[in-house]
């Protein structure tokens, strides 16, 4: 069955982030300020509604604004400044003692945010430099934010979040307790056009920006995650779009436990299963998975309650969207047929369409196995099957045929003499067939085998033949050749 950890909601703190990475620099390499450069550094305060240090500014004729701030706990940390027109605005992070630490590895230029993401450690202090590229001056808004750690060790983690204006952007902290995967969905409200970008503990972007399904359309990634290791998740909109959206973390750290249930879990098993569950809120999301356990069609099915309109999703392991639907309406069911291929994990999202809540029935029916191919004869070594060719007493012979239909295909038959004397088999081939022919006696054993006419070309075979006598033919092809053929037996009579 399914196996689906506890969904837990949490409130995270509002981020903003950088449009790049930085520039992190060996000890050497750093430069250092005087200390009379940071004496008119501005010192900055945490917000503790927000959870953001943020700060307005104007580089004038100096050139060059200084702040400083203390960090009030470990990990990722991002800093961006959103200049005004006509200022071209970059940073520089220092460390107490005056030493640069990091600036953005690329330039946004004029009006555009510029930002950078380091790993911060509580208690230090930190000092910004706010400068204008090319002599630009210019008033800039400011934000410093080490956003809240998403905690996945007890399963998912939804949050519902806002860009609040144009260029904003929010960011969210992971560091998993365990090795293993996690997929980040983001779900926008209305058209927002949301993107995700991914980042390491060195402020290095390790995903491209994932943007692939525009206005409105959920964006999902699946990252490979290492325990102990800090993630910065970025949430932007694209050209600085803004609005609602709902942030879902989901991991996927393997069996924990001898019987495989422990939380976070998400392996199911390979063969059909159904789900009990129930869309909680707006925005929530459920996500499941499964192992394909053979290759062919398989069938999911969100059957909604009363009061909510299921939208259905399948994704592939790298979450690229492979099915959607969302045409039933309330209480309706969705269904989704499915190619899967044998040992490949396939995601489904099941939520709720405009805000609608309520429970639902998740099912999915497994491939079943394939129907055998068609066989028109039994095949070599099936003696009880062999098909009975039937032999005219008054003149010794009979008539059959069949098919080799595909490669390794064999075809067998049997049949009584009606006399004593030569008897002769001919396979005589309809088409390209490259027929080989076999007889048995009926104890088993070969008795005469010929495989000399080739493609479309006769086999005969010559037995000595007593009254009563049954015997086993063979039909075979050579290589690969397959086709159609007829049989013909030319025995001595019973008179």
């Amino acid at each position: 069955m399914f196996t689906k950890s506890n969904r837990i909601t949490r409130k995270a703190t509002r981020a903003s982030a950088p449009a790049a990475p930085c520039d992190l620099l060996p000890l050497e390499a750093r430069t250092v300020m005087s200390g009379a450069s940071f004496s008119t550094a501005i010192p900055l305060h945490m917000d503790q509604a927000s959870g953001e240090i943020l700060a307005t500014g104007q580089i004038t004729g100096t050139g060059h604004r200084f702040f400083k701030f203390t960090a009030d706990q470990d990990g990722l940390t991002a800093l961006t400044v959103n200049p005004k027109i006509p200022l071209n605005a970059t940073l520089e992070l220092f460390d107490s003692q005056g030493r640069l630490l990091a600036r953005p590895a690329v330039r946004a230029g004029t009006a555009q945010p510029e930002g950078m993401i380091f790993e911060a450690f509580e208690g230090r202090t930190y000092f910004v430099r706010v400068l204008g590229e090319a002599a630009t001056r210019g008033r800039f808004n400011m934000t410093i934010d080490g956003a809240r750690e998403m905690d996945v060790s007890d399963g998912d983690v939804a949050v519902r979040d806002a860009l609040d204006y144009k260029g904003d952007q929010d960011g969210f902290n992971l560091t998993p307790t365990r090795s293993g995967r996690v997929t980040i969905n983001l779900d926008p409200t209305g058209s927002l056009d949301a993107q995700i970008r991914i980042y390491n503990a060195s402020g290095a972007q390790i995903t491209p920006t994932i943007d692939r399904k525009g206005s409105g359309g959920d964006e999902t990634v699946s990252i490979d995650v290492t325990k102990g290791y800090t993630y910065r998740v970025v949430v932007s909109g694209r050209s600085g779009a803004y609005g609602n959206y709902t942030v879902s973390f989901d991991p996927h750290f393997g069996y924990g436990g001898s019987n495989g249930n422990a939380p976070g879990n998400w392996y199911t098993t390979i063969g059909s299963s159904t789900a009990y569950s129930a869309i909680d809120f707006s925005g929530d999301e459920d996500l499941f998975s499964f192992v394909a356990g053979r290759s062919g069609v398989a069938r999911i099915i969100a059957d909604a309650d009363y009061g909510l309109d299921a939208a259905l999703r399948v994704y592939d392991s790298n979450g690229y969207l492979l099915a959607s639907r969302d045409s039933s309406g309330n209480a309706g069911a969705e269904i989704i047929d499915l190619s899967v291929a044998s040992g490949r994990r396939y995601y489904i999202v099941v939520d709720g369409y405009r805000a609608s809540v309520g429970d639902y029935t998740l099912s999915l029916l497994a491939p079943t196995a394939p129907p055998p191919p068609f066989d028109d004869h039994a095949d070599a070594g099936q003696w009880n099957d062999a098909t009975r060719i039937p032999i005219l007493a008054s003149s010794g012979n009979g008539l059959s045929g069949g098919a080799i239909e595909r490669t390794s295909d064999t075809d067998m038959f049997k049949f009584t003499a009606a006399g004593s004397g030569t008897l002769w088999i001919r396979i005589n081939p309809r088409g390209s067939l490259d027929s080989i022919a076999r007889a048995y006696d009926s104890h088993g054993y070969l008795i005469d085998s010929e495989d000399t006419g080739g493609s479309g070309a006769a086999e005969w075979l010559r037995l000595d033949a007593v009254a009563g006598e049954t015997f086993y033919l063979v039909v075979d092809a050579y290589g690969s050749s397959t086709g159609a053929y007829d049989v013909e037996i030319d025995g001595p009579s019973y008179w």
